[in-house]
């Protein structure tokens, strides 16, 4: 049997770890301790932004896939998903016609989630039912996030997006 040759192997030779010790499994999503669930997103919902009026995705459990025609929209709503994870916005993407845009994406948090509420306790933020709103709405010179109907900074959200 040949030897792993690349630079994780190397790296674990040096530190003298066993090439049986090391683990092959994808890392785990910091959100939650080993063997439990992780956050997911449930719902995306964009209102006035770029081409899209008015759209609303209910995301299920497994694999969900974007597909369509150039320009149909589909870079538009992952923007739109960082925009509610605190990405940097460009404001000109309000709809043409519209005084705002907003972005909703709504998460289920596993109650052992224990990074996500240090968080939320840390601003005051509490979770109805598990479920986490991360909220952006964007005019014309300004942009404003909330948790849970709480309004809060854009650091506060990217920490939080973090831990998702």
């Amino acid at each position: 049997m040949q030897e792993p040759s690349g630079p994780t192997a190397q790296k674990r030779r040096a530190e003298g770890v066993p090439q049986e010790a090391a683990s092959t499994e994808a890392p785990q999503s910091p959100c939650v301790t080993a063997g439990a669930a992780p956050c997911r997103l449930l719902e995306l919902t964009i209102r006035s932004l770029a081409i899209i009026d008015a759209l609303r995705i209910e995301w299920t459990d497994g694999l969900n896939l974007l597909s369509g025609e150039t320009g149909a929209g589909k870079s538009i709503i992952i923007d739109a998903l960082g925009a509610a994870l605190g990405d940097r916005v460009d404001l000109t993407l309000v709809r043409s016609g519209a005084d705002r845009a907003s972005v909703e994406a709504v998460f289920s948090v596993a109650s052992d989630a224990h990074r996500v509420r240090a968080i939320l306790d840390e601003v005051g933020c509490t979770l109805d039912d598990d479920v986490l709103v991360l909220t952006r709405e964007m005019a014309q010179g300004r942009s404003i996030s909330r948790i849970n109907g709480r309004t809060v900074t854009a650091s506060v959200v990217q920490q939080l997006a973090e831990r998702l």
